[in-house]
């Protein structure tokens, strides 16, 4: 007995330094757009504090931080927090689900690189919220297993209160606890009363307590958004964004949403927190041209249990006809390594019209940019691999579904593929090491400038090392090559006489007007690294063109 609990002790040590590893590299990352607002807000220097649209703890949470590790080290926060959140969440998964599925819980919050990136992400979506939301969870499966009543109701009033004065979008978490309350208890009013007059009860706490949680912040906040306008949504835009969030999660996806299909009363509450995430993200508000692949980290959670628990079981079925799924996982890792080392275009992100001539060309040699609003920089995917490892795992995934014979056969398939996938992207996102390091060169890049005593002011592509060029007082404004912002680009460069930061991530054509008037510039810094290439432009004295003749 004494030797399987030291197993368990020493195996659970070891997957909290996998866990570590993973996440090394990431730690290192240049603060990106929104990352670098935190900073500034923490930073009381700035004079910004206090303007969070969200409830205090988060903002106080970072500042308190940063008097042990700096304004440098706040990565650090959500990371610690994040080793937290594994242990909550293997010791949920193993309740729920049993031992097997905790350990392939935790292996997946490992290795997928949308749990690598919640875990160093300076903000509250990625590590911070989903805290409260683990310790909400047990708190009801206390409740739900009438173990310890008392310790659930005290745990779910600490988690509230904690998950209010973090984000208001924690309550989500409260209508699908709801739901799972009424199904346990048969829809029968007298069983089913206490979550009612608790969330009632929430509710008007809530109203009370506006004021220290900010309500009045987040209200004006969130009419930013547009509010039900299903006529008026960038549907295509929406679509590109859930699909870089999907590669963010990885082939695990497949494997979550067909044992989702197959068995959603085993998944039941897993899918109701999910459930409600989806309304309030892509129905109730719209966040097409917004962060939202932030907010999708909410999904990493019941994604990692749900196909954590559906690859236990898988293996433990028996093990004929495993040696026929091992020959066929064999294959699709040289298949797989193959299409990594086939040349692969890196398409300008604008006009999106590229990507669209290249897919219905049937063309996939090109490579998906992966970047976000609050982080990371970005790193590109080779779309033709992203296509093959999900269709390979979901393929594998409806097949091991088919018959227990034929589960056999596919579970080493799509584990391969899975895992594989995910390491892949995970360590592009943390070195660059295939296609270039956009946080190391922009980290020379702003070193280059902020050295120079004949820099003074700069404009950056992308808002790229805004807070190293900020720290240093160097930094004018940014720009961004979306449509929408053309005009306004127009009068920024035509009013400018400085220099220009541009790392090129995501790429930009040679072709694009800003392009052209910069190689025109004198360059003071220049650095490639494969895929990926930095410069400072000098383009004082260099009057920008008022027409397109240049």
């Amino acid at each position: 007995m004494r030797t399987g609990r030291l197993k368990f002790w020493i195996g659970l040590a070891a997957l909290l330094a996998a866990f570590t590893l993973f996440r090394i590299p990431a730690l290192g990352q240049i603060y990106h757009q929104d990352e670098y607002k935190w900073a500034q807000i923490v930073d009381t220097s700035y004079g910004l504090a206090g303007t969070v649209p969200h409830p205090p703890l988060g903002e106080n949470a970072y500042r308190l931080w940063a008097m042990v590790a700096g304004f440098d080290g706040l990565r650090g926060l959500p990371f610690v927090v994040s080793i937290a959140n594994l242990i909550l969440g293997f010791f949920l998964v193993k309740r729920w689900y049993g031992e097997r599925s905790a350990w392939w819980f935790g292996a997946l919050s490992s290795v997928v690189t949308a749990s690598v990136l919640g875990s160093v992400q300076i903000d509250i979506d990625g590590a911070l919220l989903p805290f409260w939301t683990l310790i909400a969870l047990h708190a009801v499966t206390d409740i739900w297993e009438r173990r310890d009543a008392r310790r659930g109701w005290g745990l779910l009033l600490v988690a509230c209160i904690g998950g209010a004065l973090t984000k208001l979008s924690f309550f989500l978490l409260l209508p699908a606890i709801g739901v799972e309350w009424a199904l346990r208890s048969g829809y029968r009013p007298k069983k089913s009363h206490p979550i009612v007059v608790g969330l009632a009860a929430i509710g008007g706490v809530l109203l009370w307590a506006s004021p220290l949680l900010n309500g009045i912040g987040f209200v004006t906040y969130a009419k930013g958004f547009g509010f039900m306008n299903l006529a008026d949504r960038d549907y295509f835009e929406l679509l590109l964004l859930t699909l870089k969030s999907g590669i963010l999660l990885g082939p695990v996806a497949a494997v979550a949403a067909v044992a989702s299909w197959r068995e959603a009363a085993r998944y039941r509450p897993l899918l109701s927190y999910a459930l409600f995430q989806f309304l309030f993200y892509f129905v109730a508000f719209d966040f097409t041209h917004r962060t939202i692949e932030r907010y999708l980290l909410a999904f990493t959670l019941p994604v990692a249990a749900i196909a954590g628990d559906a690859l236990a079981r898988g293996w433990a079925s028996p093990t004929y006809r495993r040696r026929v799924g091992w020959i066929t996982a064999a294959v699709g890792m040289v298949v797989l390594v193959g299409l990594l080392l086939l040349p692969a275009a890196a398409i300008p992100l604008h006009p999106k019209a590229d990507f669209l001539r290249h897919v219905t060309r049937g063309d996939l040699s090109f490579l998906i940019p992966i970047t976000g609003g609050s982080g990371p920089i970005g790193f590109f995917v080779p779309a033709n691999v992203a296509l093959f490892a999900f269709a390979a795992t979901l393929v594998a995934t409806l097949v091991a579904n088919r018959t227990l014979r034929l589960r056999a056969a596919a579970f080493p398939v799509l584990t391969a593929l899975t895992i594989a996938f995910s390491l892949f992207t995970t360590l592009e996102y943390g070195t660059g090491l295939f296609y270039g390091n956009a946080s190391a060169l922009a980290k020379r890049a702003a070193a280059a400038a902020c050295a120079s005593p004949d820099v003074s002011r700069i404009i950056t592509y992308n808002d790229i090392a805004a807070w190293e060029l900020g720290e240093c007082g160097k930094y004018d404004r940014r720009f961004y090559l979306n449509p929408e912002f053309a005009a306004v680009n127009e009068k920024k460069f035509a009013g400018f006489d400085g220099h220009y930061v541009v790392v090129t991530m995501p790429p930009i054509s040679p072709d694009q007007k800003i392009m052209r008037y910069l190689s025109t510039c004198h360059t003071l810094f220049s650095e490639d690294d494969r895929r990926v290439s930095a410069r400072l432009y000098d383009c004082r004295g260099v009057a920008y063109p008022s027409s397109e003749s240049l």
